[in-house]
């Protein structure tokens, strides 16, 4: 289980380059939603969200803040892992 302060590793292709590593916490929790503070930049969206204790995949990164115009991008939203096998088991085909 995971919970506010749980150190996080967020991987992405920002920018079209290889993927890079970013490390942060869980800054926010909900029951749909989860915010870290690792950066995320654009063209991560979509990235993996590990858990940086047990480096299990706790969800996508589908966000980052957006405040007068710039880009807070340690202000990050990440939908849960158990949402998104939620999602696929309702839209089986």
């Amino acid at each position: 289980q995971y919970y506010l302060f749980t150190p996080v590793y967020a991987v992405g292709c920002s920018l079209g380059l290889s993927p890079r590593p970013s490390s942060g916490i869980l800054s926010a929790l909900s029951d749909s939603a989860v915010e870290i503070t690792a950066p995320i930049l654009p063209g991560n969206s979509g990235g993996p969200v590990f858990d940086a204790r047990t480096y299990e995949v706790i969800g996508i990164a589908v966000w980052v803040k957006v405040y007068n115009g710039q880009l807070v991008t340690t202000m990050a939203g990440v939908v849960p892992i158990n949402e998104i096998y939620n999602f696929l088991d309702n839209h089986k085909q």
